[in-house]
């Protein structure tokens, strides 16, 4: 069986890892993907 982490942080990244060994398998920027502003983007 191969086990999976998604994590989605608050800066708009999502990201899959494997368990196994750690590796990113994939990730998507939502920041990029929908042309958005984050709360620390904002307040620069």
């Amino acid at each position: 069986m191969i086990r999976r982490v998604y994590t989605f942080g608050g800066e708009g990244n999502f990201i899959l890892r494997a368990t196994g060994d750690g590796n990113e398998k994939w990730a998507h920027d939502f920041k990029k993907l929908f042309s958005i502003k984050t709360a620390s983007q904002s307040q620069k």
